[in-house]
């Protein structure tokens, strides 16, 4: 099974949204319904960017809503805590885990919830019971830790809020936001909201919105470094395939000035994005020239250059979550997490056979990520 942000394949629907949910419970033992797919009891799984987001915010300062109820989740119980948990696993029995983050002891993570409600939660780095934050039966799809809390977006209500990393009650900052599209800065929070309406910000702790970005038509996700704010364009054809498909990375100033573009991606479904001091680096689900099939790139683009440059490709897969250190990149596809050095030169393969990988997230000594699941997981390798 394919983790949420990845298209399917040939002869199988395409998602063209990112975890767009319609509520509902799943039943046990069965996988959210796509998108195009009838389902009579299931809630359709997460959706490709691109969807049409939620209604748009307006210049009215932020309506708060009301918090989650706690309590809900109830993981079940990880082997007792070691230095080396058994088969990396820091967490197992998580409900479609879709989003990772670290910090010097913890791992936080997103899960999406299926015929159980979803939530935030976090766990040792070493192992042990993991601790529920936060309960959400809106379907949680994305979060970012930043000066003693955990914030996070919920799907269902499109409600970005935040909630301490120790646990505590949940603060609901700004409503009505949009595709996955949200990243943070030292003193805001930078926000899509209808497609149409362009790039907002508001107070980490809520209150005013103002607009960085007028009138433009975006989609998540949204990425913020040396005063540029980077988002994609996207438009898709009504055909059974992404081959009618392009993508458009942009960027502009936080402090205002005209968006400028970065590259065009004919045919072509965004899979992932992310901006270092050196380069855009981004993934996308493709028909591959080079064997005439669908499948996955890893490109570069250095700040400063209008020529992007392919670190691989994979055939009849696809490349999912990108992350980056200061000599390599990290990405998975399917099965698999690769390491990529930062000249494209060598790829290593660090684990494969894996079951439906939805996350990454790095530290000094490790490999972190999600396992898109019923019954899913949390796991390390080594870097």
């Amino acid at each position: 099974m394919r983790p949420h942000n990845i298209p399917m394949l040939r002869g199988l629907p395409v998602w063209v949204g990112v975890l767009l949910a319609c509520g509902g419970a799943v039943a046990e033992g069965q996988e959210p319904a796509r998108d195009g797919e009838a389902a009579a009891e299931p809630p359709p799984a997460p959706e490709l960017p691109g969807a049409a987001p939620p209604a748009g915010v307006g210049s009215s300062p932020v309506s708060a809503v009301a918090p989650s109820e706690p309590g809900k989740l109830e993981p079940q119980p990880l082997p007792p805590a070691s230095a080396d948990p058994p088969d990396g696993a820091i967490a197992v029995a998580q409900a479609w885990p879709v989003a990772l983050a670290l910090d010097a002891t913890h791992v936080y993570w997103a899960n999406w919830g299926g015929y159980r409600d979803g939530g935030i939660l976090r766990a040792s780095k070493q192992g042990g019971l993991p601790e529920l934050l936060v309960s959400s039966s809106s379907r949680p799809d994305s979060l970012l830790l930043d000066r003693g809390h955990v914030y996070f977006a919920e799907r269902v209500s499109s409600t970005l809020s935040r909630v301490p990393l120790a646990s505590g009650p949940v603060e609901p900052i700004v409503e009505r936001v949009g595709d996955m599209g949200w990243v943070l800065s030292e003193q805001l929070v930078y926000f899509l909201g209808n497609t149409t309406e362009g790039i907002h910000a508001v107070g980490k702790q809520g209150g005013e919105i103002e607009t960085v970005v007028p009138a433009v038509t975006t989609s998540g996700p949204l990425q913020l470094h040396g005063g540029y704010v980077y988002w994609r364009e996207h438009y898709f054809a009504s055909v059974p395939s992404f081959d009618g498909g392009a993508q458009r990375l942009w960027r502009a100033p936080v402090q205002g000035g005209a968006p400028e573009l970065l590259v065009t991606e004919p045919h072509s479904v965004l899979t992932g994005l992310v901006v270092d001091d050196q380069a855009v680096y981004y993934g996308l689900a493709v028909n591959l020239p080079e064997c005439g099939c669908e499948g996955g790139q890893l490109k570069v683009l250095a700040h400063g250059s209008t020529a992007t440059q392919t670190f691989a490709s994979v055939q009849g897969d696809y490349l999912g979550a990108i992350a980056v250190t200061p000599a390599h990149l990290y990405w998975s596809t399917a099965s698999t997490i690769q390491r990529t050095s930062k000249d494209g030169a060598v790829t290593v393969t660090l684990a494969s056979n894996l079951p439906s990988v939805s996350a990454l997230a790095v530290d000094d000594e490790h490999v972190y990520f999600g396992t898109y699941e019923e019954s899913g997981s949390i796991r390390r390798i080594a870097r």
